[in-house]
């Protein structure tokens, strides 16, 4: 059962296809960034090459991407029960088939800090540790899977600049239906500013 919110919450979302519109868009920059930087750091054709013999094995490509969305969903979950104390049994899985996009969800209420502490982990677990290592090795396969990872996270950032205006002790909530949260203000602060 959801807990609700307290009075004087305010809707801190978008739609779902305002918020693949935005994701897009933040796709193609971050990815350039990213391989730029590794052609910087290893040199062009050994990058190149590094990224092609990486992406040639499709079976082990498409697995690791399979167990890198799984687990991304699951690292939201355990970011929040970590940082919110919510119990397991607050947490639901699936897919939004429309956006055939995984999703993780916590059926109460938390505080912004625990929520975005959910909400960054995966991108950085999977996204830019994995493609740090696979510049430090270097590695194509470690970059070109914390690449994918990395992009992959663009939801999750755009709901992170979304309450970015939220205190860290505003209660916040998964909007039920949209991309992003209610948040209802700290006792005695007045409402949370605009997105």
């Amino acid at each position: 059962m959801e807990t609700p919110l307290p009075p004087g919450a305010r809707d801190y979302s978008i739609s779902l296809v305002r918020a693949n519109l935005y994701g897009a868009a933040l796709i193609p920059p971050v990815a350039l960034a990213l391989v730029a930087l590794f052609a910087a750091v290893v040199g062009p054709g050994r990058a190149q090459a590094a990224l092609v013999e990486a992406a040639s094995s499709a079976g082990a490509s498409l697995l690791a991407v399979a167990a890198g969305a799984a687990a991304h969903e699951g690292l939201h979950a355990l970011g929040w029960k970590l940082a919110s104390g919510c119990p397991w049994r607050a947490f639901r899985f699936g897919i939004h088939w429309k956006a055939l996009a995984p999703y993780a969800h916590c059926t109460r209420p938390m505080t912004a800090r625990a929520y975005r502490i959910g909400s960054a982990l995966p991108g950085l677990a999977l996204g830019l540790a994995p493609a740090a290592a696979g510049l430090l090795l270097p590695s194509g396969g470690w970059f070109l899977f914390g690449l994918v990872f990395t992009v992959s996270a663009a939801g999750d950032a755009l709901v992170l600049w979304i309450i970015r205006r939220a205190p860290p002790g505003a209660v916040v909530a998964d909007h039920p239906t949209r991309v992003g949260c209610l948040v209802a203000p700290v006792e005695g602060s007045g409402p949370p500013t605009g997105i």
